[in-house]
């Protein structure tokens, strides 16, 4: 599990560099994942892996809906990509006000 979200967090960082790149801007994380990882508390290795789990059934349900990864998706523009982001983001925000609301 840990190599695979490594794998796939270095991926993500290479298509962040390219669409930075494509949109004038410079993206510079830690090449190095597993280096990192390694150095974490087990507390956070274990919410990594968590989520590394998480996007992995993502990133299936993305292949089943789309037919394609997002790796194999190069048919979009970066502008497309990154409004793609801010409407998940917005989501996001959304289901964390749901929740709040809900544990008052």
């Amino acid at each position: 599990m840990t190599e695979n979200f490594i794998k796939n967090i270095n991926q993500a960082i290479s298509n962040f560099q390219d669409i930075g790149k494509a949109i004038g801007n410079q993206f510079a994380p830690k090449k190095d994942m597993l280096e990192t990882y390694n150095k974490l508390p087990d507390t956070y290795k274990h919410i990594l892996d968590r989520l590394a789990e998480t996007m992995l059934k993502q990133s299936e349900k993305g292949k089943e809906k789309y037919g394609m990864s997002i790796d194999e998706n190069t048919n979009q523009s970066p502008e497309y990509w990154l409004q793609h982001a801010i409407e998940e983001i917005a989501d996001g925000l959304v289901y964390d006000q749901k929740f709040k609301n809900v544990k008052k």
